[in-house]
């Protein structure tokens, strides 16, 4: 087996300036894109049909090495090439700063296998990324590409019987495309599991989710360490409490007396809760609490006693660590399932809002098709059943509130907002 031709990851995200053109066209059909090196291939894939004028109606690949189909070159493959076992890796698993890393690389990008719009790549710059930097925008363009199904006309004089300009392209019209919320969320750090659930959704739910949501889906400021630190008050010390020797519990499995009524004065709930809250069973934002822990692999039960798992031992008196931790495994649940699609939206809801409404999320559940055993649509309260563990991780964070973790809607702050869109980042 050939070595790989992909280069290391960058060590911090940057923006390559990257100029494309269109093989064998006269005059050259070019573009000068400005792209997040962080980027997948298959987000570049979808930035190269929008600034090329193209409907993603055809297969692709890239590939580094003489051209996309050259048994030399590695190549990087669309979903379609994958299922048909074609030689290569999905392109889903590479990202933009493998294949461009130092000017004047090049990498080959091919649309249409029949008409071969074959595009070459090459950087010309590396830049410095802020905060307002956007993760696609075209900074020049030269000539109208060629329209879908045209019959690889190329040339001006081809391209004039199928175009009334060959020579117009509008940069402000191909940015307004990339700059749409839509496009954002293609092209943006979002984990594939997040674009796969809002997908479906962009022209069917006209309420808080889409597009109002994907419009507002920006990164919050970040927290520092102390104030991730403060954050995390409520489940470091139910963690600590835990401790390297664990709590033993009733021979029913529920937590001791004495450790229900300390945490219920800690739990988001748990001070206004009713009762003599000395019954995990009784006493529901402790046993909610005490779920979550478990759900998101912090804890474990053992032998009789809840234990901390071995990520949570690692992390717990590390903020920082245990926030990462946090942000991995929210929200919990396999790809595609109810809960993880129901956990998904509500963590959009809260990055891009600050609220979680379960009742709209509920009709984006339905919206994707999911319904009850008995065929009905789903409610919120399904909704927030599904999403009970995303709830309290985020209320927990605002240890100076008792929030209720039970009503359909509620507001979070600055720290559940922060954790919210980091769960929802692809850091893979």
């Amino acid at each position: 087996m050939a070595a790989s031709r992909r280069r290391p990851r960058l060590d911090e995200p940057a923006v390559l300036r990257v100029r494309v053109t269109l093989e064998h066209s006269d005059p050259p059909i070019v573009r000068v894109l400005d792209l997040r090196s962080d980027l997948r291939l298959d987000q570049v894939h979808e930035v190269l049909q929008v600034a090329f004028g193209w409907a993603d109606s055809h297969l692709h690949r890239f590939a580094l090495g003489e051209s996309v189909f050259d048994d030399t070159s590695e190549k990087f493959l669309c979903s379609f090439d994958v299922e048909e076992q074609d030689d290569g890796v999905p392109e889903t698993t590479v990202h933009l700063d493998e294949t461009l890393s130092r000017p004047g690389d090049v990498l080959r990008y091919c649309y249409d296998y029949g008409d071969d719009w074959s595009l070459d790549l090459v950087l010309e710059d590396v830049q410095a990324l802020d905060r307002v930097s956007v993760s696609a925008r075209c900074v020049a363009a030269e000539r109208a590409a060629p329209p879908e199904d045209c019959g690889s006309r190329r040339t001006a004089e081809e391209l004039a019987g199928v175009l009334a300009d060959p020579a117009h392209v509008d940069v402000h019209d191909i940015n307004e495309v990339l700059g749409s919320p839509l496009a954002r969320l293609v092209t943006g750090p979002f984990t594939p599991d997040l674009v796969a659930a809002l997908l479906p959704l962009t022209g069917s739910l006209p309420d808080r989710i889409v597009p109002g949501l994907l419009a507002q889906l920006d990164e919050p400021a970040p927290l520092d360490r102390a104030e991730k630190e403060r954050a995390l008050s409520t489940i470091r010390w139910f963690l600590e409490r835990i401790g390297a020797d664990g709590l033993a519990m009733t021979a029913a499995g529920w937590l001791r007396p004495e450790d229900v009524v300390a945490a219920s004065e800690m739990v988001p709930d748990g001070p206004d809760w009713i009762g003599k809250k000395n019954r995990e069973i009784d006493t529901v934002p402790v046993h909610q609490f005490r779920l979550m822990l478990a759900d998101l692999g912090l804890t474990r039960k053992y032998e009789g006693r809840l234990r901390l798992s071995k990520s949570g031992a690692a992390a717990y008196d590390d903020p920082d660590r245990l926030w990462r931790l946090l942000a991995g495994a929210l929200p919990p649940g396999k790809t595609r399932t109810f809960a993880r699609q129901a956990g998904l939206l509500v963590l959009a809801q809260i990055a891009a809002t600050g609220v979680s409404d379960t009742d709209a999320v509920a009709r984006a559940l339905t919206n994707l098709g999911w319904r009850t055993s008995d065929g009905r649509r789903v409610d919120g309260f399904q909704a927030y059943d599904a999403t009970r563990a995303v709830h309290a991780a985020l209320a927990s964070l605002d240890p100076s509130r008792h929030r209720r973790m039970r009503r359909p809607e509620d507001s979070f702050g600055p720290a559940g907002r922060q954790l919210a869109f980091e769960a929802l980042l692809d850091l893979h």
